[in-house]
């Protein structure tokens, strides 16, 4: 089974300070500390665990810094990785950065699973590994927290109102999961020279055969303004004899302001 897991850099949540954003409220980027998306590793734990000792791949659209990340995953279990860097894509929105992920797909599989973090921390769109499978033309299930392999067959796991829900998907699919399906195994000194000896491939935009990308951006929805919102809160006690003479006060008091009916 050959998995390719799509994973991203991303500012480090616990490194955020008042000084992080632009002006227009955007996370500023720059010189900002990085870190791999924590629930990236979640996805590539997952592929390990499928493949066995089939080759599990990294794929990633990001700047320079990115490869970081890769090398990263790399000290982590991960058999390659590929790179998607090109100056198009600085700043790239959800559509342009799933036609650079899907081009690298098709260009280095085909692959029996791709798998994703469920979101990333700092946008938090989730959105990628739905369009990816769209892109791709292949079944998917999102936000998985147990996959199973069992006699060729896929079953992803996903939380319902009613319990887990079971789907059986067939294969080449798009996966993403939780934090919840198990836990990374950490770096190994042996996996760390691994990773700094291996060649990461690199590709851009041309190299992919992506002549151009679309116009605009493809959000989910921009800051227009923001502002602090302070609450006051109050305590209120109902005395009585009762409990039912309480309750009573209570429901006159809330009706009193409105709150109910």
């Amino acid at each position: 089974m050959k998995i390719a897991v799509c994973i991203k850099q991303v500012p480090d949540p616990e490194k955020f300070s008042a000084g992080s954003f632009e002006k227009d409220w955007r996370l500023s980027r720059g010189s900002y500390p990085k870190t791999t998306n924590p629930v990236d590793k979640n996805a590539l734990e997952l592929a390990l665990q499928l493949a066995g000792q089939d080759p599990v791949e990294i794929i990633t659209v990001g700047p320079e810094s990115a490869k970081e990340a890769l090398r990263e995953m790399l000290s982590i279990g991960a058999s390659s990785a590929v790179h998607v860097k090109d100056p198009a894509l600085e700043g790239a929105d959800l559509l342009s950065t799933t036609i650079a992920l899907s081009a690298a797909i098709k260009r280095r599989g085909p692959f029996d699973v791709i798998i994703c973090g469920k979101q990333s921390t700092d946008a938090g769109n989730a959105s990628i590994p739905s369009m990816l499978a769209e892109m791709l033309g292949l079944p998917s299930s999102t936000g998985c927290e147990k996959v199973e392999f069992v006699d060729g067959k896929l079953f992803a796991y996903q939380p319902g109102d009613l319990g887990m829900v079971v789907w059986k998907i067939e294969l080449p699919c798009v996966l993403s999961v939780t934090k919840n399906i198990n836990t990374p195994r950490l770096p190994s000194l042996r996996g760390m020279t691994k990773a700094m000896q291996t060649e990461i491939v690199m590709y851009d935009l041309q190299s992919l055969g992506i002549e151009s990308l679309p116009e605009g951006r493809l959000q989910p929805g921009n800051i227009i303004s923001s502002k602090q919102i302070t609450r006051e809160i109050t305590t209120q006690i109902f005395e009585g004899e009762t409990s039912q003479i309480k309750a009573a006060a209570l429901l006159m008091s809330l009706r009193e302001k409105g709150l109910i009916q």
